[in-house]
This record gives structure tokens, C-alpha cells and sequence, in this order.
């Protein structure tokens, strides 16, 4: 489909979260026919890239939250007579330790998915969600279960048990925003931090088409999400690719080494990432020429 003189097309990923539940996801794209830069490299283009990374780092939030059976959903603060409120590098940081260390201590399986969070004072807190055995729960004056050792260490915790796992992931995404991205970056920090291990969904496909479904459910300029109880049936182009620029074929291996390899945490394209989707693009240009020849 050609539109204005530029070639529109759609990258997708099919994500099966389990059995009976699959996402597909559209990241629409619209790059001029004579375009010889690589949006990556563009800096013209830095808003639509920050843009993007807060979508992502917002579905992975969802697909971790999803995919894993958390037990307590929290909010975590600290106590400015034991901690810099302000510091959040160093609250992650020992929030990490602590953890590591509770296992140990007392030989359970913790695991964790943690989202920051700046109050009005620009203090920090923390959202997250816990799965494993908490052995020192215990419920506080205002009817609330309270963590007994996290509360002597950082301050006041509270904890609720997760009722619904689609409810509670749609929920704790919405902390991702521009403003708290923007504050976030600005500090050279992560937007999330999640422990080793945690379970992610299944791509079991990906490629570029030209047709979407119209009865998506999430729409917005960067992200539109179709939900399915069967993997999707697509016309791949990728078995008869358009005929793209080197600089464009590196963005669409970008995109899908953003889809196998997680760095939503994290709003930056590695060298190394950036160098692999340039060697893709080149072997893949190399057998188009030879089949040609």
C-alpha cells in the first residue's frame, strides 16, 4: 500500500499469554519511499522514540504482571527519620538487597515487580506487586497487612492480596506516564525493576502486514492491541517482503530485537543491539541481491 509517496505498513508480535489468551501487537510504521535514515538515528524523531519506550515498558509491566501468579499487590513509602526520600537509587538499590537477603534469612522464594513513583513533595514511593511466602505479615491498626521487617528497615507498607490478575496488571501499568518517564530518565534510572526468573509471555510470531483487524481493542499513535482466544491467522509479508532501504530494514530488526529481548526498563538502544539489527539487515539484503542474480 503506498500513501503519499510513502510505503505504510504494520510490524506485529502474536504473544500467547496462556491457553486460551493471545495479544497481537500492531506498531504502526510510515517511512518515506527515498528515507535513508534510521528512525534510531534520527534526532529529529527522539520524541516518538521516548514515546514509544513508555509503551513498552507499560506492556511489559502488564505482560509480568499477567504471566505471573503475584500473590500481594503493594504500595511501599519511605521514612524520612531512617531514609532519603529523595533518593531513589539508593532505595532501589537496597530495596534489591533486602529482598536477596529475606530469602536467604528465611529460606523462601520472593519475587517482585516494582514501579516508582514520585509523591508532590517529589519524595519517592513505590507500587509493586510480591509472589512467595512473606513470613512476618501481620495486620495493622487501620485493618491493612503490614511487612513487619520492611517496615522497621524503609517505613510504612501496605499489602492486599491480588484478587483478579488481569485486574491488577491493567492497573499497575497505569503509573507509566510522560511526566513520570521524563522524571525517570532525567535520573538516569529505570522505570521498573522486576527479580530474575519471572515468566514472559510467548512470542509465537512475528512480521510486518499491511491489514489490521478494525475491532482492535487498544488504540493510540504508537501501540494497537487485537486480544484473542486463538492465534490469529496474518498475511506475512514477510514472505514477499517490500523492497525497503538498508537504514530501514535495520529499524524493523530493531523492533524485533526490542519484541525477544527485554529492556523496557531501560529507554536506551544499545550499541550492541543497534550493530546486530544492521548485521541482520545486511545478510538479509545480501540474499534478496543473490536471488536475484
Amino acid at each position: 500500500m503506498i500513501v503519499i509517496g510513502k510505503y505504510f505498513f504494520y510490524m506485529y508480535s502474536i504473544k500467547r499469554y496462556d491457553e486460551d489468551n493471545f495479544v497481537t501487537v500492531y506498531m504502526p510504521r510510515t517511512i518515506a519511499s527515498d528515507d535513508k535514515q534510521s528512525r534510531y538515528d534520527n534526532s529529529s524523531k527522539g520524541i516518538e522514540k521516548f514515546d514509544c519506550s513508555i509503551v513498552r515498558a507499560s506492556n511489559m509491566i502488564f505482560e509480568y504482571s499477567y504471566c505471573n501468579d503475584f500473590d500481594y499487590f503493594a504500595h511501599l513509602t519511605l521514612d524520612e527519620k531512617k531514609y532519603d526520600r529523595y533518593n531513589l537509587e539508593k532505595f532501589q538499590s537496597d530495596m534489591s538487597r533486602f529482598i536477596r537477603n529475606y530469602r536467604i534469612k528465611h529460606n523462601v522464594k520472593l519475587e517482585y515487580l516494582l514501579v516508582p513513583e514520585r509523591h508532590q513533595d517529589f519524595a519517592w514511593h513505590m507500587h509493586g506487586l510480591f509472589k512467595g511466602e512473606i513470613k512476618d505479615l501481620f495486620k495493622n491498626k487501620n485493618g491493612y497487612l503490614d511487612w513487619k521487617a520492611y517496615s522497621d528497615k524503609f517505613g510504612w507498607i501496605s499489602l492486599d492480596k491480588v484478587r483478579s490478575r488481569e485486574a491488577v496488571s491493567k492497573y499497575i501499568r497505569k503509573y507509566i506516564s510522560k511526566d513520570f518517564a521524563k522524571s525517570i530518565t532525567d535520573l538516569g534510572a529505570h522505570l521498573y525493576y522486576v527479580s530474575r526468573g519471572l515468566k514472559r509471555a510467548e512470542i509465537v510470531e512475528s512480521g510486518i502486514v499491511d491489514i489490521i483487524p478494525t475491532d482492535t481493542h487498544f488504540n493510540n499513535d504508537y501501540c494497537i492491541k487485537y486480544f484473542s482466544d486463538t492465534k490469529p491467522a496474518l498475511n506475512n509479508l514477510d514472505a514477499d517482503p517490500p523492497e525497503l532501504t538498508f537504514d530501514q530494514m535495520t529499524d524493523l530488526y530493531l523492533w524485533e530485537l526490542e519484541q525477544e529481548n527485554d529492556r523496557g526498563a531501560s529507554l536506551s538502544i544499545s550499541v550492541q543491539q543497534e550493530g546486530q539489527a544492521r548485521n541482520r539487515a545486511q545478510e538479509y539484503l545480501e540474499q534478496i541481491r543473490l536471488e536475484k542474480v
